[in-house]
Formats: structure tokens, sequence, C-alpha cells
């Protein structure tokens, strides 16, 4: 098994736990990696099944849309915005904004909103992983839009995830070889 890691820190782990709990005969490798690389190990038949966030180009991998994971605004506890139930693209205005990766399909539909809106962020970090950039919300270095999923496991007191507004999901995608 692959899959990005969102879904391999706790929700996959948990999965393989139940799973396994009356099949201890079975031995399964678990690998996590970015998106971008799951398509190949799926093609070179290093993994025969995968979750991920990207859709596969290539010709002999199957993918196979699974879920939708909704995206949340994550801010410190203590934020300004923290008592409202949604956060508006529009209210992180000038905001100190924690992106993930430049070629994150997530980050590619987020500066999407707010490009489109005209809201302007100072983007002063940049992470690959969306629990990193809860930690450096923790951290109080600005506010972030993260998936549901990572928030599903992540804690820290520090933190509140809200609803975001406009809505944005993200496709979870099931890959496996064609044949």
């Amino acid at each position: 098994l692959a899959g990005f890691p969102a879904i391999s820190r706790r929700p996959l782990q948990q999965t393989i736990h139940e799973y396994f709990r009356t099949r201890h005969e079975i031995d399964v490798p678990l690998d996590y990696t970015q998106s971008r690389n799951i398509s190949d190990l799926v093609a070179r038949q290093e993994t025969d099944v995968a979750l991920t966030v990207l859709h596969s180009d290539r010709d002999e991998v199957r993918a196979m849309p699974v879920s939708l994971v909704q995206a949340l605004c994550v801010i410190p506890h203590d934020h300004r915005l923290a008592a409202k139930a949604t956060i508006d693209a529009r209210d992180l205005e000038g905001e100190s904004f924690i992106s993930l990766g430049r070629t994150d399909q997530s980050r590619l539909a987020i500066d999407k909103i707010f490009d489109g809106l005209g809201v302007r962020r100072r983007l002063q970090m940049e992470t690959t992983q969306s629990d990193i950039a809860c930690g450096l919300v923790a951290q109080g270095c600005g506010v972030s839009i993260v998936d549901r999923l990572t928030m599903s496991w992540y804690r820290d007191a520090r933190i509140v995830a809200r609803a975001f507004e406009p809505a944005l999901s993200f496709k979870i995608w099931l890959l496996r070889l064609r044949s």
C-alpha cells in the first residue's frame, strides 16, 4: 500500500489495524510519499494499491475517485477570527499565510480562490505537509488552509479549525494497475 502523507499518518493506519485484527497471516508494507510520486510507484509495480490526491496521467494506471475531503481554515486559538464558525477567504486579507508546496494541487486550488477574489495574503512560509502547516499555525506563524482529513487526527490546543468559504474540496483517488 502507498498513500499521501495526510492519509498515511493516521486514517490509513487505523484502517490497516482494523483489517488485520483477524488476518494475522498477511504482511503489508505501507509507504507514504508525495502524491506526485505515487502514480509512478503503481506503474513500476512497487505498490499494488495507492491513495492519492492526484489523478494519474499514466496509461497503465487506473484512477478511481473514492472520496472528497473538505478544506478547513486553521488559525491560532487566540486569533481575531477564532470566534467565527466560518472563515471567508476575504477575512484573510493581509494575513500571514502558510502555504502548501508550489506543486501541490490543493495549493493551486487555494491560490485560485484568493486570486479570483483579489484577496492578498502575506505568503511568508511554505511546506509540503498539512500537519507541518498546522504546527506552524500553532506557533503563531500565520494561518493556513488544510484538509479535513489532517484535522481528523491532528490535535493541538493552540489552533482551531473552521469551515472555509468559498467551499473547497479535494478528491482522493485510488490507483492501481489497469491490468
